[in-house]
């Protein structure tokens, strides 16, 4: 692409069909295999938790991705997310990343429960200090004569 600007002069460049079948085309350090083009989507798709029919659509568009059409048909009727990763190789990245996402999950709903419950301690020690206080000043205005 660089050739192409240099040698007509050109701003920029606009393709489309080529996109279709190689996306990577836009990289500046070259064009991958479409089959590693669509991995690395498949890795960020992973990564920002992709919701399925986002997924499934866009994997309907790489059709330089698959050897024929069938094959795009056959992965994009999947109602499994982690089938279509599989249909990649990419089931253990999936299953590895899905794990530590779980694993931070609970870490973060321990640590919230955590503090809840210091901080319910810490307004029932409050309540009881205050309903002491409110005892201790009724006492003394009843011995006083006052209440």
């Amino acid at each position: 692409m660089d050739k192409l600007l240099e040698h007509t002069g050109a701003d920029s460049i606009m393709v489309a069909r080529a996109a279709w079948y190689n996306p990577s085309i836009f990289r500046g350090c070259g064009p991958v295999t479409v089959r590693e083009a669509v991995q690395q989507y498949m890795k960020f798709c992973i990564d920002y938790e992709c919701p399925l029919h986002i997924l499934k659509y866009t994997m309907g568009k790489f059709r330089g991705a698959f050897k024929d059409n069938e094959s795009s048909l056959e992965v994009t009727k999947h109602i499994e997310t982690r089938l279509i990763y599989k249909y990649f190789g990419l089931d253990d990245y999936y299953d590895e990343v899905t794990c530590k996402r779980v694993s931070a999950n609970i870490q973060e709903e321990f640590q919230k429960n955590k503090t809840t419950k210091a901080g319910q301690k810490l307004q029932s020690t409050k309540r009881r200090a205050n309903s002491d206080d409110l005892t201790k000043h009724s006492e003394a205005l009843l011995l006083r004569g006052r209440y």
